[in-house]
């Protein structure tokens, strides 16, 4: 009898402690969706692509993302989107697709314009007009689920990257950025453009300039 209630209350010490370790270790993802909108002027058969990361990423500051776009007819865009899992400050991840050869130069954008007239759309070519676009032609996009809870209280930064041209030149972006979620202070200064978790972000080319804005 003294046998069987000991193995009662062992089981249930060890069931308890089970769920206490699956409380401890239960995931804390926060993707939300996030876009990030660069203008940058470019030539036909260019292509654009984002870095950056966070100071409360991962150990060399990436943050998770999963991509959002089927990318359509954009071939190189498709093949580049592939094993593209983080936005980071480098070039290629590990086992990232490259095009007729070439490897990707961090995570690939898009070309897009807000001109509803265009011959091709995000959507259906994975270029092109975009709902979303506001402003002009040469905002080149990125819209991907980002993992919130690797950022700086929501905040991350970026800077642009053109393959034969290098990096994007430092910015000193300005403390208040225009949007209906521009009024937030970002958590500490630096060279690069600074965006939030969860919003559209829009950014010009070593522009200064801002907007934060929520999706409607």
């Amino acid at each position: 009898m003294g046998s069987s209630i000991i193995l009662v209350l062992t089981f249930i010490a060890c069931v308890q402690l089970s769920l206490a370790e699956d409380e401890t270790t239960a995931p804390t993802d926060d993707f939300q969706r996030t876009v990030i909108f660069i203008q940058r002027q470019t030539a036909y058969g260019q292509d654009l692509f984002l870095r950056g990361g966070s100071d409360n990423g991962e150990e060399t500051g990436a943050v998770p993302i999963e991509h959002r776009l089927d990318g359509g007819e954009n071939e190189k865009f498709k093949a580049w989107k592939v094993g593209d899992n983080y936005l980071d400050w480098y070039g290629a991840e590990n086992g990232q697709g490259s095009f007729g050869g070439t490897a990707a130069s961090g995570t690939p954008m898009v070309w897009t314009t807000n001109n509803e007239t265009y011959s091709a759309t995000v959507s259906e070519d994975g270029f092109g007009y975009s709902e979303l676009n506001e402003w002009g032609d040469h905002y080149w996009m990125v819209d991907v689920n980002m993992d919130c809870s690797q950022t700086e209280n929501g905040w991350f930064e970026v800077k642009r990257f053109l393959p034969g041209e290098g990096w994007e030149g430092d910015v000193w972006q300005n403390e208040i950025c225009d949007g209906d979620a521009g009024d937030e202070e970002r958590p500490y200064t630096s060279h690069n453009h600074f965006g939030r978790c969860g919003f559209i972000n829009v950014f010009t080319s070593e522009s200064n300039d801002c907007y934060i804005n929520s999706f409607e």
